[in-house]
C-alpha cells in the first residue's frame, strides 16, 4: 500500500498592484507533505528508522530539484506577465474558461 497526503499554503505580499511600476512582491509557499507505504519483503527486515531517514532523503532531494525549476519557471512568467499586455489578457481569458468549466460542473453535480 502506499499513501500520499499533500498540503500546500501559499500567500503573496504585493507593495504595488500598476504592473508598469517596480515594486516589491513576495510569493510564499508552505508545502507538507506525508508519504506511508506498506514495506514489502524483503524490506521490511530493515529497521524502520533507516527506511525513514532514506526515504526522507531521497524527497527532500527530488523536491528541491522541482521547487527550484518551478520557482525559475514561475519568475519567467510572471516577467512576461508584467511587462506584455497581451500575455496578461490571454491568461486571464485562460482563468475565465476555467471558472465557466467548474461552474457547468458545479451545475451538473446539482442536477444529479
Amino acid at each position: 500500500k502506499f499513501r500520499f497526503r499533500n498540503r500546500e499554503d501559499s500567500t503573496s505580499d504585493d507593495d504595488e498592484t500598476d504592473c508598469s511600476t517596480t515594486s516589491s512582491s513576495s510569493v510564499t509557499v508552505t508545502t507538507s507533505i506525508d508519504v506511508d507505504v506498506d514495506v514489502p519483503r524483503p524490506f521490511s527486515s530493515i529497521p524502520k528508522f533507516i527506511l525513514e531517514r532514506t526515504g526522507n532523503a531521497a524527497m527532500k532531494l527530488s523536491l528541491k530539484y522541482i521547487q527550484a525549476n518551478f520557482a525559475r519557471s514561475l519568475a519567467k512568467d510572471y516577467e512576461k506577465w508584467s511587462t506584455d499586455e497581451e500575455y496578461r489578457s490571454y491568461r486571464a481569458s485562460l482563468s475565465s474558461k476555467k471558472e465557466e468549466e467548474v461552474q457547468r460542473d458545479i451545475e451538473s453535480q446539482t442536477l444529479l
